[in-house]
C-alpha cells in the first residue's frame, strides 16, 4: 500500500514539474519580434494592431476540439491566424514551442502574451481583448 502512495505521489510531481517546465520555457518567447513568424505567415502582415497566432497540430486531440472554434471566430472577421506546426518544424523549433495548441498573442509587431493548451472559446476572446 505505501508503495502505490509513492508510485502515485511520484507521477503526480513529475507532471506537475513537466508542466511547470513547459510554462516556464513557453515565456521566453514573450517580447520577440514576429519577423521569422510574418516570413511564414504572409497573413499576419494584415494584422498591424493585435493578432492571435494559433499554433496547431492536425493529429493533436485537444486541437482537434480547439480548431472548430478558432475556425468559427476567423469567420466572423477576428484577427487569428492558423500555424500548422508540423509544416513549419523550423519555426517552431526557432520560437521555441514545444506543445500544442498554443496562441501566441502579437501586438504591435511582438510576441505579448503565450498560453499553452487548449481554450474555450471564451479564454480565446478574452485573450484577445487583452
Amino acid at each position: 500500500m505505501h508503495l502505490a502512495i509513492y508510485i502515485v505521489a511520484g507521477v503526480v510531481l513529475s507532471w506537475g514539474l513537466y508542466l511547470a517546465y513547459m510554462w516556464f520555457s513557453s515565456q521566453s518567447i514573450k517580447g520577440l519580434e514576429v519577423g521569422a513568424l510574418q516570413r511564414s505567415l504572409p497573413e499576419l502582415a494584415g494584422h498591424t494592431d493585435r493578432a492571435l497566432i494559433y499554433c496547431y497540430s492536425p493529429p493533436c486531440g485537444p486541437c482537434k476540439t480547439m480548431t472548430p472554434i478558432v475556425d468559427a471566430l476567423r469567420e466572423e472577421g477576428l484577427p487569428i491566424v492558423k500555424l500548422d506546426l508540423p509544416q513549419h518544424l523550423e519555426l517552431a523549433h526557432e520560437l521555441g514551442i514545444k506543445a500544442t495548441p498554443t496562441l501566441l498573442l502579437v501586438k504591435q509587431g511582438r510576441i505579448e502574451r503565450v498560453s499553452i493548451g487548449a481554450r474555450s472559446r471564451q479564454q480565446i476572446l478574452q485573450l484577445l481583448e487583452a
